[in-house]
């Protein structure tokens, strides 16, 4: 559902009406043995939590060696680990789709007038692994002077996550101490925690007071600095630790980005009116088919330019039984000291019969356009684009009018 920007309370709560969940399937572990919700089955695969890994050993026994076979129970651990590394791969678009619609909401919130504030409100979800979506994310909110503000919507811990052994065939509940706790909270609020230190926002988190904790993220910060700086050097693609240091620190807390990616632009073939304007601010000559430019006064201010293109040199394929081919022609008008007076841009769709085509492979292709100028000397740029094989024949003309 979206909704523009509105104070209208009551077409809000039309939208909030039509929102409906969508039950992650690995909330409740897949059908495999054990079952692991995405973040039991993330710190399994990624080594960073024992106790864990314990516990879905411990699970597997009934479902993988019921009949308590020392050999099976000795390869469980690494049986446990690879069911791990499998629902992971599995669950982790649920993580990668979420940030790709966080990334489109904050390119559409930088595009709203006014201070802007993102409220993430989430029990938090994994995206280790997924270091340069995050910082694709902050990157375009910091350009923007979006401010992210985040609320943990899991409240106060309980304890840590609770697993089920085998759900409805009936296996003993384990619990995870309270030291995992953190790591569990660490790892689930990883975006919201870097999002809102980078921007100048805030998170709220172990808290049950969730209409409080709104109020006050629903206002822009009191102060906040934003402060940058140019790399010397061209970006590597590489990650690059952050550090920000106060003389005077007594009483000042700092929240800030640890760090990002140098993510070079990405690269994208050139458009065919991109090429057209490099060439029309190029001065050199292209000629990668026969075209002649031919410019005569036609009266006092006045020229025109002539341009004919030797069909000959192009190629024409073949289309419902016709020759086909597109030119475009841009006309630029200049000074004698190269600064631009006026240009002309226009496109000549070619659908031939074969007489036709004849006829222009033998006369060639004809254009012309005219500009009014006054006495003095000038330049006409012309160019011309041909699409079948995506050439240019660019030349440079002077001219006196008198």
């Amino acid at each position: 559902m979206t909704v523009e920007f509105t104070a209208d309370k009551q077409a809000l709560l039309l939208a909030l009406a039509k929102l409906k969940p969508h039950i992650e399937r690995g909330a409740h572990g897949l059908d495999l043995c054990p079952t692991m919700t995405p973040y039991q089955a993330y710190v399994i695969a990624q080594h960073l939590d024992p106790v864990a890994t314990e516990i879905s050993v411990v699970e597997a026994i009934p479902c993988r060696c019921p009949d308590g076979d020392d050999a099976c129970l000795r390869n469980l651990p690494m049986a446990v680990q690879d069911v791990a590394g499998a629902i992971w791969q599995s669950l982790r678009y649920q993580s990668a789709n979420a940030l790709e619609v966080l990334q489109i909401v904050v390119r559409d919130l930088a595009k709203q007038p006014g201070a802007r504030i993102l409220v993430m409100i989430s029990p938090g979800f994994v995206t280790g692994g997924m270091e340069r979506k995050r910082s694709a994310i902050i990157d375009i909110a910091l350009r923007a002077h979006v401010v992210f503000n985040s609320l943990d919507a899991e409240g106060l811990p309980g304890g840590g996550e609770v697993p089920e052994a085998l759900g409805s065939r009936g296996g003993r509940r384990y619990n995870w101490t309270e030291r995992s706790q953190g790591l569990r909270q660490s790892i689930l609020t990883e975006l919201m925690t870097d999002s809102s230190a980078a921007t100048g926002g805030r998170l709220i988190r172990n808290t049950n007071d969730l209409v409080g904790a709104l109020d006050t993220l629903a206002s822009a910060p009191a102060v906040s600095y934003l402060m940058g700086y140019a790399p010397s050097q061209d970006p590597d693609g590489s990650y690059h630790s952050l550090k920000l240091r106060l003389k005077a620190e007594d009483g000042y807390e700092i929240d800030t980005r640890a760090g990002y990616f140098a993510a070079p632009p990405p690269k994208q073939a050139k458009g065919v009116q991109q090429r057209i304007d490099g060439e029309a601010l190029s001065n050199e000559t292209v000629d990668e088919f026969p075209a002649q430019v031919r410019v005569v006064n036609t009266g006092p201010g006045a020229i025109r330019v002539d341009i004919g293109v030797d069909a000959k040199g192009l190629k024409f394929p073949r289309k419902s039984g016709h020759s086909v081919q597109q030119l475009t022609f841009v006309t630029l008008l200049e000074d004698a000291g190269g600064n631009f007076i006026e240009g002309k841009q226009a496109v000549m769709d070619l659908v031939l019969s074969a007489p036709t085509l004849a006829d222009m492979e033998a006369k060639g292709i004809k254009a012309s356009t005219s500009f009014s100028a006054p006495k003095g000397a000038y330049r006409v740029r012309e160019i011309v684009r041909e699409a079948a094989q995506n050439r240019m024949a660019v030349s440079n003309t002077q001219v006196e009018v008198r």
